[in-house]
């Protein structure tokens, strides 16, 4: 008889489905390989800043770009430090798309084990903190939102992802399949990112927060 321990998925082992690989390599090469070199790293997250600043018009050095370089810095090193275990080289300093899967396969696994967001840790064999995850997600929806009314209108969902090539028809097309009255209020991104992150069901409207779903093979 299968033990309980055998029975369940273990940190380490991929469980993500087809579709779910397919958006984590689309989150992969959308918002985080900036450089198209099939890794990330710091300079991905220095271009990173690079179009924030461009998204929301602030200058090289000013208080909102310091911010926002400080914020970024945060997540790159909160990233490399939750990808350590899965790098064969704990010198390396980049991630792989391999690595990039496996990371996030013991993240989806946590969610499920949690029931909801955000998801604190994994601790099925090594500690792994996604504490900065909910930050990051904070810095996503204060970088959309241009205005600073607490909602994300389609104008500035379209604006933002127009600087990492999503066109505008893709857009709207995905802000009107999420939205509810034209608007995405704060609470209800924090639900689509979860789905995006976490779902398997392909009719899920968080599954279009970064548009239609590609990889460069395509």
């Amino acid at each position: 008889m299968m033990s309980e321990s055998e029975a369940q998925p273990q940190q380490g082992q991929m469980i993500l489905t087809p579709f779910q690989i397919k958006k984590f390599e689309h989150l992969f090469h959308t918002l985080y390989d900036t450089h198209k070199d099939m890794t990330v790293s710091r300079q991905d997250f220095f271009e990173l800043l690079k179009k924030t600043a461009r998204i929301r018009q602030w200058k090289t050095g000013s208080p909102g770009y310091k911010k926002a370089a400080e914020r970024l810095a945060g997540f790159w090193s909160a990233l490399m430090t939750g990808n350590k275990r899965y790098r064969n080289n704990a010198l390396q300093a980049h991630i792989k798309l391999d690595e990039w899967l496996q990371y996030w396969s013991d993240f989806v696994m946590a969610a499920y084990d949690e029931g909801d967001f955000p998801v604190k840790s994994c601790h099925r064999i090594a500690p792994v903190s996604y504490a900065w995850h909910t930050n990051f997600l904070e810095f996503l929806f204060e970088l959309m939102d241009v205005s600073g009314d607490g909602v994300i209108d389609k104008s500035e969902f379209t604006n933002c992802f127009a600087e990492f090539s999503l066109s505008p028809e893709e857009c709207g097309k995905a802000f009107d399949e999420m939205s509810k009255d034209g608007e995405i209020k704060k609470d209800e991104f924090a639900k689509l990112w979860y789905q995006y992150l976490t779902s398997t069901e392909e009719s899920d409207p968080g599954n279009s927060l970064l548009g239609k779903l590609y990889t460069p093979a395509e």
